[in-house]
């Protein structure tokens, strides 16, 4: 039967190899079309991907320009940082370029496994044209010195910098065409530093940067503007320093202090029991004996003064400097922490305000042995010694050495350093404070006082009346 119709069987297959071959040509346009699809995406990503990569350059150029970096010579500077961008394979671009290829790297499929080193790059190099006008910005606040009394003792490159910086005569970079001085901004990873170098002969002196350059990072400098401190220290004022004890302390009752702590006013009248001598009145001893002229006893508030010109003994209480020091022991505690605490000090404030505050006078001034074991005697080294003329010999001994001259490199101070500290910091405060009480003789009186001829004048109970606040009300009787 197979044979009956054969041409339908030939039919029949030549319609199979026709639909084979539509098939094929099917299968052969879906793919064409596919891969012309693929290739138009491709075509599509990478132009997006060159895109990208030529706005992120852009970018980078329009931050670089939108910024005031300063004079010319300091743009100068910005303008070499940002065409000197050198790449971990020993290429030398600028950092648009490097924007650029980083953005084409980040973009690929599938993402590259260093994608999250390849953004912070490119991060930092965005955020550069600001990041470098703040840290010049806190450059130039860091080693700006005009007007203020900074230390000379200290470490001499910040200051060598700041001259350089600020192109002072003998420092300025380029001056007369000499080497002499310079410096350059450069990449530090993903950081911005400055790089001061060179050397000059100044009066018979050479004065150089280290070899490898003075190096301040910017993250360095932010953090000294944050924390408001002071890269090149100034030095500490004194009477800031004795005001601010006072003030904490309270001994002159009704005193004004301004943004300085610099004092007005304020009197310890009314309280001269807690810091007098202790004992009765006893000339010479409790008590000191003035010679006072009428008018200035009229002045003072005194009433029933015969004559105004005649002269009069008037008698005030000798201060006791234990007493004084002990009502301000705290508050100079206080201060004292701020400069020598381990956690919270600071110790190159404190070389600064010893070198050039505390430490000059005390080549002239001779302290007690009874006063340094004072001053030592909490040292367990001093504490564990028997007491006898080896030991006084040796607390000298220390006593010196600690009131030297503090190295600029210095980074900790012995026990010594801090005890000689402590005790010269105390007892500038006490003497000033002792010194302004003395100067307030109305203050002092012991309520009794004679004229010329020895008469005795007797304020009728001036002294109780003073603190029930009848100042001002006192008659006086004469005997």
């Amino acid at each position: 039967m197979s044979y009956t119709q054969p041409k339908y069987i030939n039919e029949s297959n030549a319609d199979l190899l026709q639909n084979m071959q539509s098939k094929i040509d099917q299968a052969v346009d879906t793919s064409k079309r596919t891969i012309a699809a693929e290739k138009y995406r491709s075509d599509v990503f990478n132009n997006q991907r060159i895109v990208a990569a030529g706005n992120a350059s852009a970018n980078v150029i329009k931050g670089i320009s939108d910024q005031d970096y300063g004079d010319q010579f300091t743009t100068s500077k910005v303008d070499s940082f940002f065409d000197t961008y050198e790449t971990t394979d020993g290429r030398t671009i600028t950092f648009a370029e490097r924007a650029k290829e980083l953005t084409m790297e980040m973009n690929q499929k599938p993402r590259p496994e260093n994608y999250g080193e390849l953004k912070a790059e490119l991060d930092y190099i965005n955020s550069s044209p600001e990041s470098v006008k703040t840290a010049l910005t806190n450059l130039s606040s860091q080693l700006d010195i005009e007007g203020r009394e900074v230390d000379l003792t200290g470490d001499s490159n910040p200051l060598l910098a700041a001259y350089v910086l600020m192109g002072k005569p003998n420092f300025k970079p380029g001056e007369s065409g000499k080497p002499g001085f310079d410096y350059k901004i450069r990449r530090k990873g993903n950081t911005t530093e400055f790089v001061f170098t060179g050397s000059a002969e100044i009066d018979g002196e050479t004065i150089s940067f280290p070899p490898e350059g003075y190096v301040l990072n910017e993250k360095d400098l932010a953090a000294l503007e944050q924390a408001d401190k002071n890269l090149i220290q100034g030095i500490p004022s004194e009477t800031a320093q004795i005001n601010n004890a006072i003030k904490d302390s309270n001994i002159f009752k009704g005193a004004e202090y301004n943004d300085k702590d610099e004092r007005t006013g304020g009197s310890f009248e009314g309280q001269i029991n807690l810091y007098r001598m202790s004992g009765d009145p006893k000339p010479g001893e409790t008590t000191t004996v003035m010679k006072v002229r009428g008018s200035d006893m009229i002045a003072m508030g005194f009433t029933n003064i015969q004559d105004p010109d005649a002269m009069y003994d008037f008698q005030t209480w000798n201060i006791d400097r234990t007493k004084v020091r002990d009502a301000m022991q705290e508050s100079i505690n206080v201060n004292v922490a701020e400069f020598l605490d381990p956690t919270t000090g600071d110790i190159d404030r404190a070389r600064s305000y010893w070198n050039n505050r505390l430490a000059p006078s005390l080549g002239t001034e001779v302290m007690e042995v009874d006063l340094i074991r004072e001053a030592f005697g909490k040292i367990d080294e001093v504490a564990k010694m028997e007491d006898g003329p080896a030991k006084d010999k040796f607390i000298q001994e220390k006593w010196q050495e600690a009131i030297g001259a503090w190295p600029s490199d210095l980074d900790k101070l012995t026990e010594y350093q801090r005890a000689a500290f402590h005790k010269v910091y105390t007892d500038r405060v006490v003497n000033q404070v002792v010194s302004e009480m003395n100067k307030d003789p109305f203050a002092r009186r012991t309520g009794a006082f004679e004229d010329e001829e020895q008469n005795v004048i007797t304020a009728q109970n001036v002294y109780d009346e003073q603190i029930e606040g009848d100042a001002g009300s006192f008659d006086y009787i004469e005997s």
